[in-house]
């Protein structure tokens, strides 16, 4: 028998092999035909913002990749591997907007979705990212990518429904003594434009991103609003899935009450704060996804700057 057919075999496996681990190698993919690119991220978790999930026939992340590439309303994504924290097969997780990240996790690679840079732009070779950069960018989503200007005022009542359940959190009302600080990069902007927030309001800022994410998961996995208490103690998964807990509870941040008004399947999550001159943040919830406002002065509304790019590079207050 000739050798020569198997050598051939073997070559072309080998040269398949080396491409896929290159295809894996690289910190962004080829373009996708609509001109949207991922970065790939090894051993990485993104938890919550989950719209869609699904098993794959394949153990093969680039097919999660591009499930999302494909998708206009998809800003990030996780693979998890089979066999791991979801079971014996693989499965993809498609999300309308960018969560924060658990590196070291070995059950997962994930990837953040860079757009296609607009015609005659320049600088962007790659093209800018969706949702951010490598740590935890959250820009507004598919859902609600209008952006909402400022308005005077800044006082109303939140619209929509009446709430029919009150969570509540409120600190001290000393801002020295027992504060919760941070040493991670908080930033946000509001068309735009970045807004320089001061110590305190990076603090009630990933509080509220904290409690944003972990009602995503609640939404999904609970199949319930979870409560303030709920979040500090761990909430109870209906599935296999761990939802994620807050790191700290809000009652010991000095600077903001916390209030959290449930109605049915949807929030709102009022950040009040104790002290003038500390910004105000408000959360409005829709299906599976949410939207913050800020406002410099008295209490947060849906009128105020709505945060289309919040970023948090660091500590998280919500863990696993």
């Amino acid at each position: 028998m000739h050798p020569r057919p198997y050598r051939l075999l073997l070559r072309s496996l080998a040269a398949f092999l080396l491409l896929l681990a290159a295809g894996f190698a690289q910190p962004a993919s080829a373009p996708a035909s609509n001109g949207r690119t991922s970065t790939v991220e090894m051993n990485v978790d993104r938890p919550g913002n989950d719209y869609k999930d699904f098993d794959l026939k394949v153990s093969n992340a680039q097919l999660c990749k591009k499930e999302c590439l494909a998708d206009s309303g998809c800003h990030a994504w996780t693979y998890v591997r089979p066999n791991t924290t979801r079971g014996p097969n693989p499965r993809c997780y498609l999300k309308h907007a960018v969560p924060n990240k658990n590196p070291n996790a070995a059950c997962c690679i994930s990837g953040v979705v860079r757009e296609a840079p607009a015609a005659g732009a320049s600088g962007q070779g790659s093209g800018a990212p969706a949702s951010g950069e490598s740590a935890t960018r959250h820009k507004g989503s598919a859902h609600a990518a209008s952006t909402h200007k400022a308005s005077p005022g800044g006082t109303k009542e939140p619209s929509g429904p009446k709430p029919a359940a009150d969570s509540t959190a409120s600190g001290a009302s000393s801002r020295s003594g027992g504060g919760i600080t941070t040493t991670a990069k908080v930033e946000a902007k509001s068309g735009g434009k970045a807004i320089p927030l001061k110590p305190e309001e990076k603090v009630g800022l990933m509080f509220v991103q904290a409690i944003a994410s972990i009602e995503d998961d609640c939404n999904r996995h609970a199949q319930h609003v979870c409560t303030i208490d709920e979040m500090v103690q761990g909430p109870k998964s209906a599935d296999t899935w761990h939802i994620a807990k807050l790191k700290y509870d809000p009652a010991k941040d000095t600077n903001y009450k916390y209030a959290l008004k449930i109605d049915g399947n949807k929030w709102q999550l009022q950040a009040n704060p104790q002290h003038p001159g500390v910004g105000a943040f408000f959360v409005d919830s829709g299906p599976f996804s949410h939207t913050v406002y800020y406002s410099a002065k008295g209490p947060a509304t849906a009128s105020d700057a709505k945060l289309d790019e919040i970023g948090i590079d660091g500590e998280l207050f919500n863990v696993r």
